[in-house]
């Protein structure tokens, strides 16, 4: 059964409370996160909360380290979920997002390249916790709509991306499957 983050309530707000910036904050849908996350090897989610964190301390006029927050993402995974929660309560709306169940899922998932092959091919999965804040952060900036990625299109870089990346992770995959020679 999958969790998906609901919005409801009044659709109506300040100008100034509509968006985090004037931009909003940093989404770009499942299947783009999805991608870029795997081919990755999982540096986009850093980058994802990097661009977040950033949006927030902008936002809010804080102190706080939006690279250190995005190096130490399992940890800060619920501080961003706690974020968009109030984010949600200050604009009257209902943002019903399992942070606590989604941080441990996001904090297992980034250990699991520990284990033997073939079973550290489940971090490339480490993205699925995470589709629920990117999706409650399009809920956001849409003022309880769900609305586009802001980032959603690809980039001529992220095209060349997916490209070598996805040669990278293929012969990721074949590695595991192989066994070890004893040299």
């Amino acid at each position: 059964m999958r969790s998906e983050p609901t919005l409801t309530g009044p659709r109506e707000s300040a100008p100034s409370d509509v968006d985090a910036t004037s931009h909003g904050y940093f989404t770009v849908g499942a299947v783009k996160f999805a991608l870029m996350s795997a081919t990755t090897f999982g540096f986009y989610q850093l980058y994802w909360f990097y661009r977040n964190w950033r949006i927030i301390r902008d936002h809010e006029q804080s102190e706080i380290s939006p690279f250190w927050r995005a190096f130490f993402a399992p940890v800060w995974t619920f501080s961003m979920g706690k974020h968009f929660t109030e984010q949600a309560k200050r604009r009257n709306l209902l943002l019903t997002l399992p942070v606590s169940a989604l941080g441990v899922a996001y904090m297992l998932m980034n250990v699991i390249w520990r284990l033997p092959d073939p079973y550290a091919l489940g971090a490339f999965l480490s993205f699925m916790p995470l589709l629920p804040f990117d999706r409650a952060a399009r809920r956001l900036n849409g003022n309880g709509e769900l609305a586009a990625p802001t980032h959603g299109r690809y980039s001529g870089w992220n095209i060349a991306w997916l490209i070598f990346g996805s040669l990278l992770l293929v012969l990721a995959v074949i590695a595991s499957f192989l066994p070890e020679s004893s040299a």
